[in-house]
């Protein structure tokens, strides 16, 4: 069985062809088109003949028996009636709630109260936030056409592929919309941006399939009518990926952004800055963090002109053991999401010295982003305990030196899979399970040749050092908030 899955990321769209008799073949990636991009905007129409377009090069030559389809959590799109979009995707990563979300999260009855009633923080990532923006608006109008559909990417390419207005549950547990008890949309919610269920996809099982429309089928050079599985988010097809390689109890991703997750049997909201959505297989409790790769990137971009790639830049970190003299950095570029959720901090660098060098600024940024990280871990092994193995991935893979800083930092031993589009190999796996149509078959049970897994082991000498940074990270964290 060949399984054709189409991913639009943060950055990018992928397409990959699962054979789940064989180990997959190659990724495709394309880069998201910046011109009909901007800073926390998305042009829909472009990711969708971005993922028609790389998905054509990934089928061609290859019969097709399903397609399975991924996004990101927590975007915003609106359509008129006829389905065009009449505003950008809003991402996560969207600042418009950010003013919103602060003044409301001083208000702890309410924070608390839609933690428990949601699952989810107050902060601007959340599409919720961004609705009521626009509804408090006095000027804007928008949300009053009463014709209006509010979507996300991954409901947007669902109508696309089947023609069905329809959104995977564990898509929408991201949204901020959802009633984690209810499992559905929440009355409440709604009234408070003046909108009605009708106006929203219909919330449909993980596992559901819908044929895929001749126009599609024709574009990609597939057959009309195979099965197309509901838009799933990335980060909870990562987990499953994850799982159904090794006996993983966490997912540590470090890729654009950064994301902890661990599968629970029941949502757990008794830490404040801990998110609980709901997974394909079961509830996800973790947190997130706005600063990564796109960290490193900046870096290389924006303060090194491009004059370096990034292992230019690595080797011009000094070799000598790091001291508490180095400079700490906040990777806060984005705004923030955990452990604090304020979109609106600012990041950047502090205790900068004269004799500081390139390679020391560039090691302050691995060292932060992993220092940001690891403040979601010390919450998330209070609510819910240690984990027993991590599984690590994201960009991070492509450094050996800062996956060793990872084990490290985290006194854990990291296991590293050669899959590094853990994401696509979930989205594989969930669909053919959904092919299999029985609900009493578990992805561990289904047989795939996966990558050679490696274990990197922490050295704790280092751990106990990185620990002495840490709480100097810890010291400028708190000075600005």
């Amino acid at each position: 069985m060949k399984i054709l899955v189409l991913e639009s990321s943060t950055s990018s769209v992928k397409a990959m062809v699962y054979d789940t008799k064989k180990q997959h073949s190659e990724v495709m990636t394309q880069k998201h088109d910046q011109e009909n991009s901007g800073p926390g905007i998305h042009d829909a129409k472009q990711i969708y003949q971005s993922l028609l377009a790389i998905g054509a090069s990934a089928a061609k030559n290859h019969s097709i028996d399903a397609i399975a389809l991924s996004s990101t959590w927590h975007s915003l799109l609106l359509c008129n009636a006829d389905m065009q979009p009449v505003s950008p995707v809003y991402l996560w990563s969207n600042p418009m709630a950010g003013q919103l979300c602060q003044k409301l999260s001083k208000d702890k009855a309410f924070a608390n109260a839609y933690r428990n009633q949601t699952g989810c923080i107050v902060n601007a990532s959340y599409p919720y936030f961004k609705l009521r923006v626009m509804h408090e608006d006095k000027e804007s109008k928008l949300l009053e056409d009463y014709t209006l559909r509010i979507m996300d990417q991954g409901s947007y390419l669902n109508w696309k592929f089947t023609g069905e207005y329809m959104t995977s549950e564990s898509m929408v547990s991201g949204s901020g919309l959802y009633n984690i008890h209810q499992r559905d949309y929440d009355d409440q919610l709604l009234q408070s941006i003046g909108v009605k269920k009708q106006r929203f996809p219909r919330i449909v099982k993980d596992n559901t399939l819908f044929p895929l429309s001749f126009e599609v089928a024709k574009a990609l050079g597939v057959e009309a009518g195979v099965p197309v599985m509901a838009t799933n988010p990335d980060g909870a097809l990562n987990q499953i990926g994850a799982e159904s390689q090794e006996d993983t109890a966490m997912t540590l991703s470090v890729g654009t952004s950064g994301a902890l997750r661990m599968s629970v049997e029941e949502p757990n909201t008794s830490e404040a800055g801990l998110w609980n959505y709901r997974s394909p297989r079961t509830w996800l409790i973790g947190t997130a963090t706005s600063g990564a790769c796109n960290c490193v990137d900046w870096f290389k971009e924006e303060f090194c002109e491009n004059r370096y790639s990034y292992q230019e830049l690595e080797a011009k970190i000094p070799q000598e053991e790091k001291t508490d003299e180095g400079p700490i950095f906040l990777p806060f570029l984005f705004g923030e999401r955990g452990p604090g959720w304020n979109m609106l901090r600012r990041g950047g660098f502090e205790a900068m010295h004269h004799q500081h060098r390139l390679g020391d600024y560039y090691y302050s940024i691995l060292e932060g982003v992993l220092f940001n990280l690891y403040q979601g871990y010390e919450m998330l092994i209070r609510s819910v305990g240690e984990p027993k193995t991590i599984q690590l991935s994201g960009g991070i893979l492509n450094s050996q030196m800062w996956m060793q800083m990872c084990s490290d930092i985290f006194g854990q031993s990291m296991i590293i899979n050669d899959t590094k589009d853990m994401s696509m190999l979930g989205a594989a796996k969930w669909a053919e399970k959904s092919l299999l149509d029985s609900d009493e078959i578990d992805p561990q049970e289904i047989n795939y040749e996966s990558g050679k897994a490696n274990i990197i082991v922490p050295n704790m000498e280092h751990h106990h050092q990185y620990m002495v940074r840490y709480n100097i990270y810890l010291k400028y964290y708190q000075s600005h908030k």
